[in-house]
């Protein structure tokens, strides 16, 4: 059995909605030669979000505590409580919920004990899933005394005649001081009294950055690991239990021999009265052995150096190995596990860099794999729910790729003021009907782990097609205003797979623009090319593009996903949905010679940005970097830069096979140079500009 779910309810960052975690059974068989991936269930997002909630809440919810401050509540559902009793209404009182949904296996059909008065009989028997659900709840435990309170505080006024947020903080202080009660119901609303979830889960929370100072973090790690080694051993346990047991016999009679004399006379000296006799023994077991048995040094050239002394990050990870193992250790103890383990981890990359955060989960699933040979155990039977709280892109990715899935990766993010949970799963990706599913699902595992594990974490995603745009634009994004502000990442794709990420981004609802190319064909009825992969040769062909009319089709995957057709002319205005954008080339640029009138189309980010800029003397200077002779010979002496906009064709053509060395040098120069900078192609513009809105508007939808 096992924990598959968790719903919180007025809890901190969580209100009523949007608040269900899903949880990774323990063990999945979803990639068995990877257990410590395939069993974590990880809780991302971004700071202040809400990921320690989840913890904090198992913790809540496990302890026999029923302490509860007004604190503790979320606050958007306390201003409604007060709402309601500015208006005089005294009916409501805070309460906070809790459910913990339970997952049987097939094979587990004993229902008695713990468990057993949460189980819904009928609807197992019925439909054959079994399922326990643990009902939660906290309340005012003497309602009148509250009851009293409140109407003291806000009977007789109204909203307009004091401050509310004063009246907020006195609420608070109220239900800080009041007592609350936990109650605890199954499915039907029965109360079961003598069953408390500390009874059905056995819950450790490790937190890194708490006892990461500890100068002895290392000697109780490696204790805890011997430890476990012993233990699992019958014959090193048995030798080491007659060690203990002939020193204390030897030191009892030493301290008898020696000392207990002594101090049986210093007693009848106190009390003079009586004759004191006393006992005096070694107590040495093989726990308080264990809790000290090694100091930990390493080796710093010639010299060993103390444990306080080696990196945090190192200290950190074989911190979190002890904790498992310890962990593990007592669940091994057990001849049946009677209660659901479930060990929490929260941002266990504090103080990692950036490679070990890379390699976390194989650290230690290497780490487990070694220590559990060496005991003779199989990694298997430590049959513990795992669940990891973290920011770091770089863990998401070593778990995505250990457990060869998105399933029950839970996003959180801010939604009006409170933390709202996406849980993701594969179909959000992909439904795996058709062969290209399926390969979109692989792009996007290998994608993410090659480049944009960061997605997840961003406040919008641009997805370009060039290296230029990538570069090119990272700078303009942090030279604006609003979006230098935010976090806004920028991955290079080509345009066959923009599309690839539209489910997934509309789930995320991470406000996502898309930058990509027409790729023009000039369609004549007849198959001109042969193969798609002689296309982009084709466009470059074309030469300069002054018209479209209904023979021009695009051959760019994403524009025809998105707008349900490959005729360019069609494509009147930019996608936009929710909070997706898609812009490209739409427009011609007309340009002025001698009183006539020329429009030309561009088909890249490159050529776009020469038509808006041909007379910029920042970016003449790049394209005479990339190739002087033909740039000089094209404009002439003196130089006649509107030849630029009129060869703009040739000047692509040119930088098809020269778009690093062009990106680099537009960067330098746009670093490096005072004079005018060339301004963005007016799509691109356009796309900024709906991306700083829509991020403007959401910021004001956070707080509300």
């Amino acid at each position: 059995m096992h924990v598959s779910s968790l719903k919180i309810e007025n809890y901190r960052k969580f209100g009523d909605s949007d608040n269900l975690i899903g949880l990774v059974d323990s063990n999945s068989s979803n990639a068995k030669d990877n257990i410590v991936a395939s069993s974590t269930t990880l809780v991302i997002g971004k700071n202040n979000s809400g990921k320690t909630t989840v913890t904090k809440a198992l913790e809540l919810i496990i302890s026999d505590s029923d302490r509860i401050t007004g604190h503790d509540f979320n606050y958007n559902y306390i201003n409604a409580v007060v709402n309601k009793h500015i208006s005089q209404d005294f009916t409501v009182s805070p309460k906070m919920r809790f459910e913990i949904v339970i997952n049987f296996d097939n094979s587990e059909n004993d229902f008695t004990g713990a468990l057993g008065a949460f189980i819904n009989a009928k609807a197992a028997k019925e439909n054959g899933i079994k399922v326990a659900r643990v009902l939660i709840e906290y309340q005012v435990k003497e309602i009148s005394s509250y009851n009293e309170r409140v109407k003291q505080l806000f009977e007789g006024i109204s909203s307009g005649e004091v401050n509310h947020a004063v009246l907020f903080r006195k609420y608070i202080d109220i239900i800080s001081s009041l007592q609350f009660k936990k109650i605890v119901r199954n499915s039907a609303g029965k109360v079961i009294d003598k069953v408390s979830p500390k009874n059905i889960i056995d819950l450790r929370v490790i937190s890194s950055a708490k006892n990461i100072h500890d100068r002895k973090l290392l000697t109780r790690s490696f204790n805890k690991i011997i430890k476990f080694m012993y233990e699992n051993n019958k014959e090193d346990y048995n030798a080491i239990l007659n060690l203990v047991e002939k020193n204390n016999d030897a030191l009892t009679g030493d301290i008898k021999l020696k000392h207990q004399s002594g101090v049986e006379s210093v007693l009848e000296q106190i009390l003079s009265d009586k004759k004191i006799g006393i006992d005096l023994r070694s107590d040495l077991t093989f726990d308080k052995l264990m809790t000290d048995l090694v100091t930990y040094e390493h080796k710093d050239g010639d010299y060993m150096v103390p444990e306080g002394q080696f990196g945090l990050g190192y200290a950190s990870l074989v911190s979190i190995i002890g904790e498992i193992i310890d962990y593990a250790n007592q669940g091994l103890k057990s001849n049946k596990q009677s209660r659901i383990r479930l060990l929490c981890i929260e941002e266990p990359e504090v103080f990692m860099h950036p490679q070990m955060q890379v390699n976390f989960v194989r650290h230690i699933q290497e780490a487990l794999l070694a220590i559990f040979e060496l005991a003779q155990k199989s990694i298997n039977s430590i049959k513990t729910q795992l669940l990891v709280t973290t920011h770091s892109s770089h863990i998401l990715n070593s778990i995505i790729h250990g457990s060869n899935t998105f399933d029950e990766i839970n996003y959180i993010y801010l939604k009006e003021g409170n933390a709202a949970n996406l849980i993701l799963k594969d179909n959000d990706i992909c439904d795996g009907k058709s062969v290209e599913e399926k390969e979109h699902f692989e792009f996007i595992k290998k994608h993410i782990k090659h480049q944009v594990p960061e997605l997840f974490f961003s406040d919008a995603i641009v997805l370009v097609e060039g290296i230029t745009e990538e570069r090119v634009l990272n700078y303009y994004i942090e030279s604006d205003k609003l979006l230098s502000r935010m976090h806004i990442s920028v991955f290079r794709i080509d345009g066959a797979h923009g599309k690839v990420y539209e489910k997934l981004l509309s789930r995320l609802k991470i406000p996502t623009l898309i930058i990509t190319d027409v790729d023009y064909k000039y369609d004549t009825g007849e198959d001109l090319i042969g193969d798609e992969s002689s296309d982009e040769t084709i466009s470059q062909e074309i030469g300069q593009i002054t018209n479209i009319d209904n023979n021009w089709i695009t051959t760019n995957a994403t524009l025809k996903h998105f707008f349900n057709s490959n005729k360019i002319k069609e494509f009147n205005e930019f996608y936009s949905k929710d909070k997706l954008m898609v812009v490209y080339q739409k427009d011609g640029v007309t340009i002025t010679d001698k009183g006539e009138e020329f429009t030309y189309f561009a088909r890249s980010f490159e050529e776009a940005i020469l038509l808006e800029n041909f007379e910029n003397e920042m970016l003449y200077d790049v394209l005479e970097g990339i190739s002087k002779k033909v740039i000089r010979e094209m404009v002439g002496m003196p130089k006649d830069y509107i030849k630029l906009a009129h060869n703009s064709s040739k000047i692509q053509k040119l930088l098809t096979s020269n778009k690093s060395d062009f990106s680099n040098s537009m960067i330098y120069s746009l670093v490096t140079k005072e004079i005018n900078r060339p301004v963005l192609p007016v799509y691109i513009n356009e796309g900024l500009k709906w991306l700083s809105n829509t991020l403007a508007s959401r910021e004001v939808d956070d707080v509300l």
